[in-house]
């Protein structure tokens, strides 16, 4: 059975005869949960889950005059640069009077994104005589679950490759590099990180081709991957 998710529904009211009655955003599904609660009213941030893909904005339109809109669209004026849109179903051909319509946003959350940090995402609705409305969403991202250090890529490299780490809450942060044999061979990271997303970049250039081990070591966290440097 799946776990069902508490999605916000918030109102929202548009002058000159167009009505957005709500708007979600619902996180890694592709369904619309409408659970209304004592407190989705005062709710004006959204919380969107680190690095999740398959968010959607769905948007419910309401023509509450007596006569059709026609050409609704819904675009995006503004967004931060780590959204990533999949999927756009913004244009409606008609809306009847006292009728609905749906559009829908699609989106991903790059990982480097700034974490618990309040975004906007600027809306702008219009049907064929022009701009009708402008709506801004708030959201923020919010920090990983869990400390995970990624596979080095390229992998295999010469003589340079990238490391990526992700880590859930503020902390001192370590990164070293060994030979095979469990000698250190260098330091990569040595400083307290905010929770996020990361890389590091680590040079093989003055060493030999050969298996390396890389470790993070983060409060309680301890994890190693291997890396082959081929020359």
């Amino acid at each position: 059975m799946k776990k069902e998710r508490h999605t916000p529904i918030i109102p929202v009211f548009f002058p000159r005869g167009m009505a957005l009655p709500q708007y979600s955003i619902i996180p890694c599904i592709a369904i619309l949960l409408i659970l209304l609660s004592s407190d989705i009213y005062s709710q004006s941030v959204y919380k969107i889950p680190f690095g999740s893909k398959g968010n959607i904005i769905e948007l419910s339109i309401a023509n509450e005059t007596e006569e059709k809109l026609q050409e609704v669209r819904v675009e995006i004026a503004t967004k931060p640069e780590w959204i990533k849109i999949e999927e756009m179903q913004n244009e409606i051909e008609e809306i009847a009077s006292k009728g609905e319509a749906l559009a829908l946003i699609k989106f991903s959350i790059d990982k480097k994104a700034d974490i618990n940090k309040e975004e906007e995402i600027k809306l702008e609705i219009s049907n064929d005589k022009g701009i009708i409305e402008e709506k801004i969403i708030k959201i923020e991202v919010e920090a990983p679950k869990e400390y995970k250090l990624e596979q080095n890529y390229p992998n295999p490299f010469n003589p340079i490759t990238r490391i990526g780490y992700q880590i859930p809450e503020e902390g001192r942060v370590q990164i070293k590099v060994y030979d095979i044999l469990g000698r250190e061979i260098k330091t990569l990271v040595e400083e307290n990180k905010k929770a996020g997303y990361y890389e590091a970049e680590f040079d093989g250039s003055n060493l030999s081709s050969g298996i390396y081990v890389y470790r993070l070591m983060a409060n309680k966290a301890n994890q190693n991957k291997k890396m082959i440097l081929i020359k």
